[in-house]
């Protein structure tokens, strides 16, 4: 299991391939991190949807995401039917562009497979994907969300310094730092963020009793 574990977060530059060998030594295979066709896993999830259902189940996915979200600007945001990601951001033409493109390329093809394996795991589940559940990194402008352990609003400041939701308002935050204790705080407080909880929250509340679409 630790090799299988090890193997996943295969990264070249950062971190070499695996190579998979036969009993008599051979190269049968090498392996990368999956993250080259799809950061998020729900392709994978979506056929152990599929495996569920088959044993007469009703499965409930929960994809926790630590990409952060930013909010497209309004001339960028595709409003048609059906969902799609929304239009690249303006960025100027610059002498490094034709190599820099590759890169960025790459980077954009995991996330077109990512948007469509969301959709296949709508499509997987027996309520049409109203038992499918976001939590992603966005912006800590409230602190609203029902799962949030917000600090009494009489509290002394003292207090209300200590409470990591009132105090995790980093604007970005490096994702790969996860024992760093503001991340850990930034992290935690994305449970104070509406979108994130307002729809788990009515799946929690309805124990999968609640109508189709009602969450």
């Amino acid at each position: 299991l630790s090799t299988a574990a090890a193997i996943s977060a295969r990264f070249p530059v950062i971190s070499p391939y695996a190579t998979v060998r036969d009993a008599t030594h051979d190269v049968v295979d090498r392996l990368v991190d999956g993250g080259y066709f799809e950061n998020g896993g729900l392709a994978t999830a979506a056929d152990v949807v599929w495996a569920l259902r088959a044993a007469e189940l009703d499965p409930v996915v929960v994809w926790v995401t630590n990409d952060p979200l930013v909010e497209a600007d309004g001339d960028r945001k595709i409003t048609g039917p059906g969902e799609r990601p929304d239009l690249p951001g303006n960025a100027s033409e610059q002498l490094s562009g034709g190599f820099t493109a590759i890169l960025f390329a790459l980077y954009q093809t995991r996330q077109g497979h990512q948007a469509g394996s969301v959709n296949y795991v709508k499509s997987s589940l027996v309520q049409g994907g109203s038992r499918y559940f976001e939590i992603g990194v966005r912006p800590l402008d409230n602190f609203d969300g029902d799962l949030c352990r917000k600090a009494d609003q009489k509290e002394d400041k003292l207090v209300k310094a200590a409470n990591p939701k009132r105090s995790a308002v980093l604007k970005d935050v490096s994702m790969s730092w996860w024992v760093s204790q503001p991340v850990q705080a930034y992290l935690d407080g994305q449970l104070c963020v509406p979108e994130n909880t307002a729809k788990l929250v009515c799946e929690l509340k309805g124990g999968g009793l609640a109508a189709p679409g009602a969450c």
